[in-house]
């Protein structure tokens, strides 16, 4: 298993990937564990980020396991699902009848693009026990400036892919995390990408970020959403590719940006 770890500032990083997707036989048990009935195409069961202070037994973990479990809709969720450019013509053809019972196509309980609202997870380790530590609001911000001092060497780095589905051919939704640890600070990226094609994109960053030395870690949410028919600009020669979040960001539309610091206590 391509396993990396690496200490400092009393803090161990340990990264795995580049596993193999997992295998068809592990399917039925992922799926009884989530009481979910699909799973994406592209799953990387054994792939993990993994960040523990060890002054306080505090641990940041990122695995396509926890991401999932937020794919998964809760009772009273009434927020918007995203239908595929041909859903309507779909439904009419398979309801024959007023009243008939709507088509099945995916398994309810879980959205079909799964998009989620990950944030990693973190909890304190005491003995044999996981104790969830949540998050709490701040206005604290992330130092940018210092992460984009060049002069630092970076100690550290991985991206990893936890799970990728090409959602029946009707676009592309990927949940990854990446890293950089540098001899002051540590930083990570959490992303979910969606792309329906023809209607819409959706972009659900978390960056995190600790300076050693500091007793919190700072967490800055954002989420963006983009109608496809509505990204192009005028002035765009060539179009925008479809492919790349890096790029597509900042033609999108910010609706919700939040920060929230977890204290190493």
């Amino acid at each position: 298993m391509p396993l990396k770890t690496h200490c400092s500032n009393g803090w161990a990083f340990e990264a795995v990937n580049n596993t193999p997707i997992m295998p068809s036989t592990k399917e039925d048990e992922w799926q009884k564990d989530l009481d979910i009935g699909i799973l994406p195409e592209m799953l990387f069961d054994k792939n993990k980020l993994s960040f523990s202070h060890e002054a306080t037994g505090i641990t940041l973990d990122f695995t396509a396991f926890e991401g999932l479990k937020h794919c998964i809709r809760t009772d009273g969720d009434t927020e918007n699902v995203t239908h595929a450019k041909y859903h309507d013509i779909w439904q009419k053809k398979h309801n024959k009848q007023p009243g008939d019972t709507e088509l099945v196509t995916h398994d309810h309980k879980i959205r079909w693009t799964f998009q989620g609202k990950y944030m990693g997870t973190f909890y304190r380790q005491k003995g044999a026990e996981q104790v969830p530590i949540k998050p709490v609001e701040c206005e604290k911000e992330i130092d940018y400036e210092l992460l984009k001092d060049q002069t630092q060497p970076i100690v550290f780095s991985d991206n990893i892919i936890l799970f990728e589905d090409e959602l029946h051919d009707c676009g592309e939704t990927k949940l990854s995390v990446r890293t950089r640890v540098m001899p002051t600070c540590w930083f990570v990226l959490l992303r979910q990408w969606l792309r329906v094609d023809e209607v819409e994109m959706y972009l659900w960053d978390v960056r995190f970020f600790h300076k050693f030395g500091t007793d919190e870690v700072i967490i800055e949410l954002t989420e963006r959403m983009q109608p496809l028919q509505k990204l192009a600009d005028p002035g765009d020669a060539p179009p925008p590719r479809l492919d790349n979040p890096d790029e597509l960001a900042a033609k999108m539309n910010l609706v919700n940006k939040e920060s929230f610091c977890v204290p190493l206590n």
